[in-house]
């Protein structure tokens, strides 16, 4: 089911196994499989003065520069990381379902700190990462990251949700104009379906919106699950291991998903079969077919 020979964590590769093989996707260890994933996050003011780089590990072009405006969460998958070159010193995030490697001074700077203006870490918040619209008969307010300003929310707005801290929500408000900040929304939201998630009308993967957000669902899903059995046994393991996360590539005619980093794209054959099997179920009777091998899964018209 797992390989043994340079297994990721040999001292509980059978207790990893058994996790993995228990259930339609993974299951966690003694939690309830609808629990939320802990996770690190970082909110830089001015992230433009970062010293970037893409998950090729290069410096990132202008287009994807244009993604890190102010206040974006970045979600920390490696706090203490370090390039390829096994030298230099790195952040490694993820925004918005890519890579990226904030650059460091030393193990615990990073390049341009004295530019970045406010700038926080947030450890061990709740992960939510989905869309939610408000139901609620008073107006909720979004504070700003810097405590500066409050906004009020539309009765029925509709946010996407990165973690929870506390009883404060990290979102972003759906229209524009683009912000980021904190609500306070216990009892407030409903769950906006899969097949209602907002998405950018740029974007044009030949997948229609409906089956798509189904799949995201589903990768979702698997990314939380993934990130809490891999911090369950970081907590007993030294070195710590980094968190496999499910990340979208997407084209005009096709969208593609690919586990990084990528020497975990062959470790769980098993999983992976459960996986693709949900994928089927979701695809079928479409006019979508999905390609796979280890670590990659494809899907475009047929």
């Amino acid at each position: 089911m797992i390989r043994t020979q340079n297994t990721i964590f040999p001292h509980i590769a059978g207790t990893l196994a058994s996790l993995l093989t228990a259930s339609v996707l993974f299951t966690l260890p003694a939690a309830s499989q609808h629990s939320k994933a802990a996770a690190d996050y970082l909110i830089v003011e001015y992230s433009d003065q970062l010293l970037i780089y893409n998950k090729y590990q290069q410096r990132i072009t202008q287009q994807e520069k244009k993604a890190f405006v102010p206040f974006v969460p970045l979600r920390i998958l490696e706090s203490r990381g370090v390039l390829n070159d096994n030298y230099t010193p790195c952040m490694k995030v993820e925004l918005d379902g890519s890579i990226f490697y904030l650059i460091k001074n030393d193990r615990t700077t990073l390049i341009g700190a004295g530019k970045l203006g406010l700038n926080q870490i947030y450890g061990n918040v709740t992960l939510l990462q989905d869309t939610i619209q408000l139901m609620t008969k008073r107006n909720a307010v979004l504070i700003s990251p810097d405590n500066t300003q409050r906004v009020a929310l539309r009765k029925t707005e509709k946010l996407i949700r990165y973690f929870q801290n506390g009883d404060l929500t990290y979102i972003r408000p759906l229209v524009a104009p683009l912000r980021f900040g904190w609500a306070h929304l216990d009892g407030m939201v409903r769950a906006i379906p899969p097949q209602g998630k907002e998405r950018d009308n740029n974007k044009n993967t030949g997948v229609p919106d409906k089956t798509l957000g189904r799949i995201e669902m589903k990768f979702r899903e698997v990314n939380t699950l993934l990130a809490n059995i891999f911090m369950y046994f970081n907590k007993q393991s030294n070195p710590k291991k980094s968190i496999p996360q499910w990340h979208s590539i997407e084209s005009e005619r096709s969208v593609a998903y690919v586990l990084e980093p990528a020497l975990y794209g062959s470790y769980f054959p098993e999983s992976d079969r459960y996986l693709i099997r949900d994928l089927d179920n979701i695809l079928l009777g479409t006019v979508y077919s999905m390609s796979y091998t280890p670590g990659k899964i494809e899907i475009q018209q047929k």
